[in-house]
């Protein structure tokens, strides 16, 4: 090959070479550099929000203690008693203080029985018709017992029962005696009513006509707390038919049937 055809070739292998580079160059990609990892900005990134919710809950952390700090008897907003419960209330304290318990342990009785009912209705009714006698209507074991005459002896069982029969009534049919048991009494009372109560060691034995004017003075002293008692309004109702009849047949009825509503006075007392 002579001088001439070699550069020729020479010069198409060179356009050959450089139109498959111009070529690569358009149709091959190019490559993006990598990014070096900046640890500086990544911290900083991280910190940011850290430090922001430590910040955060810092301020919001003294925020609730100091709240709570607030919050001692002298903050706390508290209603004030009226001077009408602060004057019971100072009441109550005075009574715990000088108050006093009253023991009463009753003696062994007997009752008459003129009847028994489911409702107090019913024996209501039932005194109202034996109007002859008087009574005193008594719940017990969820019955109403209709009774009178408080008896402490043999002596003053065959008394009563001979002034129930001289008023018509018949024994076992119309009336009866039974054994009747009072629970004792043990209650916490005011001094007042502690002492006014200590005055009841008559009532351990049969009442006479003796003891009408102690009894009835007794009566009249009662406390406050007890002035409209039923059980003592009947007591003295029967104390005052007693002074009206003491000649009739039926004065003792009245005499004993006062004596039973005071005996049931002290034994609801212990109850309530």
């Amino acid at each position: 090959m002579d001088k001439h055809s070699s550069f020729q070739y020479k010069l198409k292998q060179d356009e050959e070479h450089s139109e498959r580079h111009r070529l690569e160059s358009v149709l091959t990609p190019k490559k993006s550099p990598k990014k070096k990892f900046n640890k500086n900005r990544a911290l900083k990134a991280f910190l940011k929000p850290v430090l922001f919710a430590v910040i955060l809950g810092g301020i919001f952390g003294f925020s609730i203690m100091h709240f709570f700090s607030d919050l001692n008897p002298s903050a706390i907003p508290v209603d004030q008693p009226s001077q009408e419960e602060q004057d019971e209330g100072s009441t109550e304290a005075t009574e715990a203080s000088t108050g006093a318990a009253f023991q009463f342990e009753f003696p062994e009785a007997s009752v008459v029985q003129l009847g028994i009912f489911s409702s107090r209705e019913n024996a209501e009714v039932f005194s109202q018709q034996l109007n002859v006698v008087p009574s005193a209507i008594v719940e017990k074991d969820q019955q109403f017992y209709l009774i009178n005459s408080l008896l402490l002896n043999d002596s003053m069982r065959t008394q009563v029962e001979g002034a129930h029969e001289g008023l018509g009534l018949v024994y076992m049919e119309d009336f009866l005696v039974k054994d009747w048991s009072f629970s004792v009494v043990n209650k916490e009372v005011g001094e007042n009513e502690q002492q006014w109560l200590q005055k009841t060691e008559f009532l351990t034995n049969p009442l006479a006509e003796s003891d009408l004017a102690s009894v009835k003075q007794w009566i009249n002293d009662a406390p406050d707390i007890w002035g409209d008692n039923e059980r003592l309004k009947a007591a003295s109702t029967q104390l005052g038919l007693y002074e009206q009849n003491a000649s009739s047949e039926k004065s003792d009825l009245h005499l004993q049937t006062a004596q039973l509503n005071l005996w049931l006075f002290l034994e609801e007392i212990g109850e309530n």
